[in-house]
């Protein structure tokens, strides 16, 4: 691992302690510039992470209530949380905002939830590619990109998803089929 990545993680860690983030205090424990550090900041809040400055407390924080901590819920809790859900229905709107404010701090997350979240829309996380078939053919959607970066860019979308059978002949002949073979397993609808 790079000395970056590991300064990096160190400075994330500090944060999420609630311990004293300055550039002073972390060069010494980094053994690094204080340039260097001012560089860190910038490249975790470019990143996305909510780190400010608070004057208050002379140090760098988390935004209010961030954290790196997210519980490890299991399938089952996660059934029980949800079946919860169900029956708190009946007792009234204060006791289903009580489970909402549990559910956000657990960060329990459906995926149509990932277009709205901050992080993937601040470090270009999401992006554009047209649905090929179905109800909504033609359509454009947005999707997640992987979580890391290539030279310093996101690996983007190089094609959208093909059309149901639209590469079939080209693969089974890269596979070394015939054309005669791949005609037969189209005539006994083994392929599409």
């Amino acid at each position: 691992m790079s000395d970056k990545f590991n300064a990096l993680w160190i400075i994330l860690n500090k944060l999420d302690q609630k311990e004293k983030v300055t550039a002073r205090s972390r060069m010494e424990d980094l053994e690094v510039s204080e340039r260097s550090i001012y560089r860190y900041i910038t490249t975790l809040q470019v990143a996305g992470f909510p780190v400010d400055y608070d004057r208050g407390m002379n140090s760098y924080v988390f935004s209010e209530g961030y954290t790196l901590k997210k519980p490890a819920v299991s399938v089952e809790e996660t059934l029980a949380l949800a079946l919860s859900k169900k029956l708190l229905h009946n007792f009234g709107p204060n006791m289903e905002r009580s489970l909402a404010r549990i559910e956000e701090k657990l960060s329990i997350k459906k995926p149509e939830d990932l277009y709205d979240d901050p992080h993937l829309r601040a470090t270009g996380g999401l992006a554009d590619v047209r649905l090929p078939d179905g109800d909504k053919a033609g359509q454009t959607v947005k999707t997640t990109l992987f979580p890391f970066t290539m030279a310093g860019e996101r690996l983007g979308v190089r094609l959208d998803p093909p059309r149901h059978g639209e590469h079939t002949r080209a693969l089974l002949s890269a596979l070394g089929l015939t054309a005669n073979e791949i005609d037969e397993l189209y005539r006994q609808r083994a392929v599409a």
